[in-house]
């Protein structure tokens, strides 16, 4: 009976090592990939910005023409839109 008693303790042992090994490996491999994930989108954002930043600016002088007087131009990512100003007497 002491027998069974300590093959019973030693499995148990053996399981919990391995689940404190199992826990900690997928938990330095999750971190691993957020921080290759994270480099991936920092490079991303960069040329995203370079790409927006040397895009082509209106100049205000172009948008407002006098037959364009009701209407607004607002920017979407990297283009434009015009899109007409709510009149605040019809409200």
């Amino acid at each position: 009976m002491k027998k069974k008693c300590l093959w019973g303790l030693g499995i148990l042992l053996v399981c919990i090592v391995h689940t404190f090994l199992f826990v900690t490996v997928n938990q330095n491999a999750k971190k691993l990939q957020l921080e290759t994930d994270l480099v991936e989108l920092q490079k991303m954002l960069e040329k995203h910005h370079k790409t927006v930043n040397t895009s082509k600016t209106i100049d205000a002088s172009n948008i407002k023409s006098p037959d364009e007087q009701r209407f607004t131009w607002v920017r979407q990512g990297n283009h434009w839109h015009k899109v007409p100003v709510p009149n605040l007497s019809d409200r």
